[in-house]
């Protein structure tokens, strides 16, 4: 597998991951299980992700297009790079999907009155949220790249100076 297949496929994560909160959570909320207090530190963060969507699908699924379509033959220092950019990046979206659904409500003022605390309260969901995914992906990779599951082409400096 080439690094930028790699990079496409783990776009995936997020989705997958939701999935995974889903079969968790939903099971839990029906059965009326007594949960111990402990296991809130697991399911709390999970609840949030999983009703999160709301917030992040759109945005998410916007950036995930266009890195799909901008990561083709694309060198793995890049890629890298654009991972570690990709939930900056997100929150930008996520705040301006807020002024959006503000301006469609006709209350674009309550949107400025409060722009910094849907941008902290936004960003930081983003950043915990993406980070752990992108973190998901890092390892994931370096995994498959100790197996040899991972080829990183190296291009002879002949090729390259041309």
């Amino acid at each position: 597998m080439k690094p930028q297949s790699f990079f496409r496929s783990a776009l995936f994560i997020p989705y997958i991951l939701w999935v995974l909160c889903a079969l968790i959570i939903f099971p839990i909320t029906q059965l009326n299980v007594d949960i111990p207090p402990v296991w809130d530190i697991v399911f709390m963060p999970a609840m949030f992700y999983l009703l999160g969507i709301l917030l992040w699908f759109f945005p998410y699924t916007i950036l995930a297009i266009i890195l799909w379509v901008w990561s083709r033959n694309k060198p793995l220092d890049v890629l890298r790079k654009m991972g570690l950019i990709s939930p900056i990046l997100l929150a930008f979206l996520m705040v301006a999907e807020m002024g959006f659904l503000f301006i469609a409500t006709n209350d674009l003022a309550g949107f400025v009155e409060n722009v910094l605390a849907y941008s902290a309260f936004l960003g930081g969901l983003s950043l915990v949220f993406g980070y752990f995914c992108v973190g998901i992906a890092f390892g994931i990779f370096k995994i498959l790249q100790q197996r040899g599951k991972i080829s990183l082409q190296r291009i002879s400096p002949e090729i390259s100076e041309i």
